[in-house]
């Protein structure tokens, strides 16, 4: 827990509201910071499923094409 008040002495209204506001300040940028984060994540992921997609759509196309060679030639 932050210690927002030095007990050994005696501090106004004014320095505590200061004190406050820089934990406030403190945590917005520390919520910015992990805001940013997650929104890398997300872009992150999105590229990581558009590449799963296209990887997916080429092995069904392989898959056919292999279905009509087998179609095609018999094996033997």
């Amino acid at each position: 827990m932050i210690d927002l008040i030095d007990k050994s002495k005696n501090i106004g209204v004014n320095t505590l509201i200061d004190k406050i506001n820089e934990v406030i300040l403190k945590i917005d940028q520390d919520l910015k910071a992990k805001s940013d984060k997650i929104s890398a994540i997300e872009t992150n992921v999105v590229a990581i499923d558009q590449d799963l997609k296209e990887k997916t759509d080429k092995i069904s196309a392989i898959q056919i094409d292999v279905a009509a060679i087998k179609a095609v030639e018999p094996i033997t």
